[in-house]
């Protein structure tokens, strides 16, 4: 991870003319360095209110569900951990193709909420084939549903972007991202 994020560092200084232009890096302000200020921002608009309650209470189920998706199958379905590995590959490759050719078909024929829609209806399918499975297998069929609810970050992101003026970008999408991965860690405790 170490050698990915140097590398990631060397290029980004040295390829991308965006981060040697004078001026791209704002001033330090120590106000902006506390995370819970910007928790106000969401205050600053309905929509990102409302795309913040819907990742907080989304992911927190979808990661409880993940996170403990491997015990179910081995106390339902007796998995080992080689096919845990290969359920969670699945669903790895999974939500990456949907994510990249998934994606990209949609965006021309969908709106940004109809993608958030269908990614939740995807999350709603995973849920009701998880809760009638009866056989190992179906967990496949569950986790393809389960990668179709990625598609829900993307619209949140996309929506998160026109909901504030674009000189406050990067601060809406921290605090999404931020409501996003504490329930990353949240939810596989509840």
């Amino acid at each position: 991870c170490s050698v990915i994020t140097v590398v990631n560092m060397c290029y980004s200084f040295i390829w991308l003319k965006e981060s040697r232009e004078e001026g791209c890096f704002p001033k330090f302000e120590l106000r902006k360095a506390n995370p819970l200020s910007s928790l106000g921002m969401l205050y600053s608009s309905p929509l990102l209110y409302k795309l913040a309650v819907i990742t907080l209470l989304y992911y927190t189920a979808l990661w409880g569900v993940i996170g403990n998706m491997l015990v179910y199958a081995t106390a339902e379905f007796q998995f080992t951990p080689k096919e845990s590995g290969l359920l969670m590959s699945f669903f790895g490759v999974c939500g990456a193709s949907i994510q990249t050719v998934g994606m990209r078909a949609l965006v021309i024929w969908c709106t940004d909420v109809q993608i958030l829609q269908i990614g939740l209806v995807g999350s709603i399918a995973m849920l009701c084939v998880l809760g009638v499975a009866w056989e190992g297998w179906m967990l496949y069929v569950s986790m393809f549903f389960g990668a179709m609810s990625m598609l829900t970050f993307t619209a949140t992101s996309s929506l998160t972007s026109i909901s504030v003026t674009p000189d406050r970008q990067a601060e809406a999408q921290g605090v999404i991202n931020g409501v996003k991965s504490l329930t990353e860690g949240v939810g596989p405790l509840l």
